[in-house]
């Protein structure tokens, strides 16, 4: 996972033509069961896009739940992002992501019915699918919905976590999105 993180890096630090930097906070309600503390996940992203493709570096919290022990809600992702279909000021937006949960929960049961809580690295995946608005050359509002997939060593899938979120973007340069398919 640590040479995918630096490939990522590498890959934004590259100067390349008609590119340029962003950043992004996206609050989001997943509906995983409890209350707003347990369903709320906040993240932030740094990134780069070219034309109608972006990738960005995610770090957020999946809950914000307080474990005295150790916090198993922090994820790292690397998000890939491509503008499908342009009109106006709106965009449709389609987003895949992997990343790993660091000291992320599972559960599984023993022979006997038992429930066993384990400590260990997951899997995170992600596919999105959003509305972007252009409110400005610098500022672009996305409504995106959305699935959360993590799984660990034991399990195939720990859990699957639908979600709705909101993202702010900021670009450093003024942008306007191009999609790949025009509409004349």
């Amino acid at each position: 996972m640590r040479k995918l993180l630096l490939i990522a890096v590498l890959f934004l630090l590259v100067n390349t033509a008609h590119a340029q930097y962003y950043i992004s906070v996206m609050p989001a309600l997943t509906s995983s069961p409890g209350s707003i503390d347990k369903k709320g996940n906040l993240s932030f992203e740094v990134g780069k896009q070219w034309d109608c493709f972006s990738i960005g570096l995610d770090a957020g919290e999946n809950n914000f739940t307080i474990n005295p022990v150790k916090d198993n809600s922090i994820y790292f992702e690397i998000r890939p992002n491509l503008n499908i279909f342009q009109q106006g000021k709106f965009t449709n937006t389609i987003t895949t992501g992997i990343g790993f949960v660091p000291n992320g929960q599972s559960t599984t049961t023993d022979p006997k019915g038992n429930i066993i809580s384990t400590t260990e690295s997951l899997l995170l995946m992600e596919l999105t699918s959003g509305i972007e608005y252009a409110y400005s050359e610098t500022i672009h509002i996305n409504i995106m919905v959305g699935q959360f997939n993590y799984s660990g060593k034991n399990i195939a899938s720990i859990s699957s976590q639908p979600f709705f979120g909101v993202s702010i973007v900021r670009y450093f340069k003024a942008y306007k999105p191009i999609s790949i398919i025009e509409h004349k």
